[in-house]
């Protein structure tokens, strides 16, 4: 067998680092739409507090003002930049985000997975207001290389042409920037997410390279001629397919098969 370690699985701790780097973005969203509906709907369903609630409420919103500090610390130094925690805990705070929600973004290590659906949607939208979609492409790309590279010892870089495509496949996938968090949240360390943004922009070069430094990692002494026969015989799509999937899968066996095959 030509690999002792399946490719997919180098890109785990890849995946989990650019999951964990998609927030660095920064404010300044045209979404700003998303939250605003989102509270209108809460807000149509909320009633007012009675005079005798008062002195509750005022504690609650208290609680939560200074809560701010903390979900801006931590998402400063866990998921976002800077620029983007003071966005985001600003917006988190005027949302209708329950306690235990905010309890959750004030960790250390928020967990976002862990959120409740009515929880969720307010990050969503809070997300939205403070990130741009397309700003994922450049961290997407880098962090992926990076997760690739520490991995295999690997040189994978993304040119710009690529990172621009896969910042208009973020576009079309995803209607807004809240949405494409969670599905990498959603995604944990499995690489399918990644990789249907990177199919249609990744280059026959750089698939060379990502493919040279899995079949290296694996073991193949002649990975970089092993890699462009794979690429020449199958194309990048079925390539990406091949790595992404399950071993013993058509689409991992078709990889298997034509590296088997390189007349190198």
């Amino acid at each position: 067998m030509l690999l002792r370690t399946k490719p997919s699985r180098i890109l785990s701790s890849g995946v989990l680092v650019m999951s964990l780097a998609l927030f660095a973005a920064g404010c300044g969203s045209d979404e700003k739409a998303v939250i605003s509906s989102s509270k209108n709907a809460n807000s149509a369903t909320s009633t007012t507090p009675a005079d005798g609630d008062t002195t509750t409420t005022k504690k609650s919103a208290t609680k939560r003002g200074e809560k701010k500090q903390k979900v801006e610390d931590s998402l400063g130094n866990s998921l976002v930049g800077a620029d983007g925690a003071a966005c985001i805990s600003s917006a988190v705070i005027d949302s209708n985000i329950s306690d235990a929600g905010l309890d959750i973004l004030s960790t250390s290590d928020p967990k976002l997975d862990t959120l409740s659906s009515s929880d969720r949607r307010e990050v969503v939208a809070v997300f939205a207001q403070c990130i741009k979609t397309a700003d994922f492409a450049p961290l997407l790309t880098e962090s992926f290389a990076k997760g690739v590279n520490n991995s295999t010892g690997g040189t994978l870089a993304f040119t710009s042409d690529e990172t621009s495509c896969v910042a208009q496949e973020l576009d079309s996938n995803y209607p807004s920037s809240g949405e494409a968090i969670f599905a990498f949240v959603d995604a944990g360390e499995d690489p399918t997410v990644v990789f249907d943004l990177l199919r249609p922009c990744m280059s026959e070069p750089t698939a060379i390279e990502f493919l040279t430094a899995s079949f290296a990692k694996g073991g193949l002494t002649n990975a970089e001629c092993v890699a462009t026969s794979v690429v020449a015989a199958l194309g990048v799509p079925a390539v990406i397919d091949g790595l992404a999937a399950d071993k013993g899968t058509p689409a991992s066996d078709a990889v298997s098969t034509a590296a088997s095959s390189a007349a190198c």
